[in-house]
């Protein structure tokens, strides 16, 4: 399965000089720097090589580790390292479990999550990142607050928009920058906490938090939506689209399927800010509705369930982060008394075969109930292939607007 998985979605394969040899990483044109190596991450390295006593460091967390550039090639340099890389995007760890075994790094571990979530009891002697761009402000102060609270040394790289912010941020949260250094698009910071200073209370909450719970930071505001006479309202995190409007793919999924609601149990693969969601809870809301979310980002996860609970006919069911629908599909068919769902949402990502149509028929054809309806929505391109309904199934609606497409299936 692994090898399937990395064969289908990789695009390239880099080598990257290390002081012991060239280490080799598989690329995925799903993932960040899915050409080359990132130069953040090159910058990182080599001023981590310059500026950073290793023999005295032993335990160092990768927060957003992607394909797994930082962890494996510190791990490589320098052996008696244990690291642990994290990352919201299961596809981004199964590259790196990956890429790991394929330049045999033994002491690498690789979990899923937020950053730092789950490992909220542990202390780091050294935590590195490169920092991603458009994670929202106040995600930025948690991550560097939780950086402070967790590690004794922490260095990033940030590209050079965010340099301003990072180096105010990093002073107001009593932060002691060891060295810092610019290139032409990127700034590394090397800092620990103030030992002076007392702790800040901003540091609590994240060390805090249980594995269930989305951190504060990551609200962006409440809002009430509006569509075809339903309303609903939702709790909009930073670093996922759609927090001022509903998106069309979720306006289509309604339109699609209005004449067979009610639904029993719906699986929803990739739900974003729980849109879809929501507004299907409330187009029945006299109905128990059970909903099974699936999904690469963990973020839009616990979004999706957070937003849910403030629906009290909605049980929600499973919470599956899964790089590719067909291994959510096999793992909750694995749960004990698997329930098949009547209606099963796939939004396709915005790349070509992400996933891949084979994918999407085989989850279903493991999932679905028979009559039990399979939608597809995404970009119009890549709807294309489910316009002739595929074996075992039947078109029976379908909605396009600029440039995108809805088509629902049923089962035969």
């Amino acid at each position: 399965m692994m090898e399937s998985l990395i064969s289908h979605y990789s695009n390239k394969e880099v080598s990257l000089r290390c002081a012991e040899g060239d280490l080799s990483f598989i690329l995925s044109q799903a993932l960040f720097s899915s050409y080359e190596i990132d130069k953040g991450s090159r910058f990182l390295l080599k001023t981590a090589q310059q500026n950073i006593d290793f023999s005295s460091i032993q335990q160092v967390l990768d927060i957003g580790c992607g394909i797994g550039t930082l962890g494996i090639s510190l791990q490589s340099c320098y052996p008696h390292l244990q690291i642990t890389m994290q990352d919201r995007d299961a596809l981004a760890l199964a590259f790196s479990q990956y890429n790991a075994q394929k330049n045999s790094t033994e002491g690498v571990c690789v979990v899923g999550g937020l950053a730092f979530q789950g490992l909220q009891e542990r202390h780091f002697d050294l935590v590195i990142s490169n920092i991603p761009a458009k994670v929202g402000e106040p995600v930025l102060r948690q991550l560097y607050s939780s950086m402070l609270f967790q590690g004794t040394l922490s260095a990033i790289v940030v590209v050079n928009p965010l340099a301003d912010y990072t180096q105010q941020t990093l002073a107001e949260l009593g932060a002691r920058i060891l060295y810092q250094e610019q290139s032409s698009g990127h700034s590394v910071f090397y800092f620990t906490p103030e030992q002076s200073a007392p702790p800040s209370e901003e540091k609590l909450p994240a060390a805090e938090l249980s594995a269930e719970e989305l951190p504060p930071a990551y609200f962006r505001t409440s809002a009430s939506f509006e569509y075809a006479d339903l309303s609903y309202c939702l709790d909009t995190v930073w670093g996922l689209a759609d927090f001022d409007s509903i998106p069309f793919q979720t306006q289509s999924v309604y339109h699609c399927v209005k004449s067979a609601v009610p639904f029993n149990r719906v699986c929803i693969w990739n739900p974003g800010q729980g849109h879809t969601a929501a507004l299907l809870a409330a187009a029945q809301p006299k109905h128990s509705l059970t909903i099974d979310l699936l999904g690469r980002d963990m973020l839009a996860l616990q979004a999706s369930r957070h937003n849910l609970r403030a629906q009290p006919h909605v049980n929600i069911g499973h919470l599956l982060h899964s790089p590719t629908p067909v291994i959510a599909a096999e793992k909750l068919n694995n749960k004990p008394n698997p329930q098949a769902p009547d209606l099963l949402i796939i939004e396709l990502e915005h790349l070509a075969d992400v996933p891949s149509a084979q994918e999407v028929l085989t989850a279903a054809g493991m999932l679905l109930e028979p009559e039990g309806i399979l939608l597809i929505t995404g970009k119009s391109a890549h709807i294309q292939q489910f316009a002739r309904s595929p074996e075992g199934f039947h078109s029976v609606a379908t909605k396009k607007h600029k440039g995108y497409r809805c088509v629902a299936l049923k089962r035969d």
